[in-house]
């Protein structure tokens, strides 16, 4: 119920400048621009400082970028209301650029029609960036029922519900430009001399194996560490430094600047619906649909 503008400000602020913005909605960096010019004056109010390097929110942004989340999810939660009233349960899909609904929403397209016509499906956008990342996991069954992510976290199985829709295999992200970008498929020689950002060790099994690999088999690749959770900035970092970085092909195509390449190597992430421990009545019954198409 938010006006588009306040979401091309939101996707600003999460991809740090407007170019990038412009990248990600496949559109013009004068439009993206326009338009959060035009919300700040009809509200008379700069949120963003720009820079060289990049925009930031002003402290008059911050505050009311917090309000307009809330008053949005307010709204959300009338129509909810309302449409539950009307017979249908409505379920929230939380949707991001690294967090896609896509998969989820194509499992729902093998159910019966009759069955989909009981849930009215919300789609709510939310930001990759650390900090409202966060704060959604914190409220998940209350902004949004769920997301689909990569769930190879152990601490996401003591926190969250998971219901398992595949697995992605791990390939390799690099700039458009590096030198093994051409190649159709990677070999351990080619990663010689380069350097692999992986998360951090502890977070996810799989990847801690390829860690043990590395370590053990293949000294030549120098392995960085991302900071914490993969966000849209660590794929910025990867793109400017020309580093190699592990993502799973349910990222392909994310950053407009890189490419993604499959490796030889036996390494998959497996994805799913995470969701709140004790999910509402409405998305239990959505829950025992989908069991169906699995």
């Amino acid at each position: 119920m938010l006006h588009p503008q306040w979401e091309t400000l939101f996707l600003v602020v999460e991809c740090g400048s407007f170019s990038r913005a412009a990248a990600a909605r496949s559109c013009s960096a004068v439009a993206v621009m326009n338009q959060v010019n035009a919300l700040e004056e009809r509200l008379g109010v700069t949120l963003l400082t720009r820079s060289t390097r990049g925009v930031r929110l002003t402290e008059a942004g911050e505050a009311l970028c917090a309000e307009a989340r809330r008053l949005g999810e307010e709204g959300r939660r009338a129509v909810d209301r309302a449409r539950e009233a009307g017979g249908r349960a409505a379920i929230r899909i939380g949707t991001s650029f690294l967090r896609p609904c896509a998969p989820l929403l194509a499992r729902l397209e093998k159910l019966p029609a009759s069955v989909r016509a009981r849930f009215q499906i919300n789609i709510v956008p939310f930001t990759d960036s650390p900090g409202d990342f966060a704060r959604l996991q914190k409220r998940l069954g209350e902004e949004i029922d769920c997301f689909v992510s990569p769930c190879d976290s152990a601490g996401w199985r003591e926190d969250f519900a998971l219901l398992p829709l595949g697995s992605s295999r791990c390939c390799v992200a690099l700039a458009a430009g590096h030198r093994l970008a051409q190649k159709a498929r990677l070999t351990w020689a080619d990663l010689e001399g380069e350097t692999l950002l992986l998360v951090a060790r502890g977070i996810s099994p799989a990847l801690d194996r390829l860690r043990d690999e590395i370590a053990r088999d293949h000294p030549g690749v120098q392995v960085q560490d991302a900071p914490g959770y993969y966000d849209m900035e660590v794929f910025n970092r990867c793109a400017q430094a020309g580093y190699l970085m592990e993502c799973p092909e349910l990222w392909k195509g994310v950053h407009p600047s890189l490419v993604t390449v499959p490796v030889d190597w036996d390494y998959a992430l497996p994805f799913g619906v995470v969701y709140a421990k004790t999910p509402s009545p409405a998305f239990r019954q959505f829950l025992e649909a989908l069991a169906g198409t699995l």
